[in-house]
């Protein structure tokens, strides 16, 4: 259960680190005025806010490791896994 919540928390971390950086793109993006709105660098912009927010949700494959970092969607699914409480007829040695 620790191993669970020590994942929930980072991957809250990492979702976290995306929309505060989708939150600041976002802000640049209002600021601006039409004529900003309608160069190429506005589109980047907006095209890195689709992706902040998507990571933030599902998760960004690393290409190092070839593994997810998780997102929202992975605490939904381990918080979900928490509450779940495993019946066996074996009893552990220790407690």
């Amino acid at each position: 259960m620790r191993a669970l919540a020590t994942g929930i928390i980072n991957a809250l971390n990492n979702a976290t680190k995306w929309l505060v950086q989708a939150r600041m793109l976002t802000r640049q993006l209002v600021l601006m005025n039409g004529q900003q709105l309608s160069q190429l660098t506005s589109l980047t912009m907006l095209d890195n806010l689709l992706l902040a927010t998507t990571y933030a949700y599902i998760g960004q494959l690393d290409p190092k490791t070839n593994q997810v970092v998780p997102g929202i969607l992975q605490v939904h699914y381990d918080i979900q896994r928490l509450a779940t409480l495993n019946i066996t007829p074996n009893l552990p040695q220790n407690m």
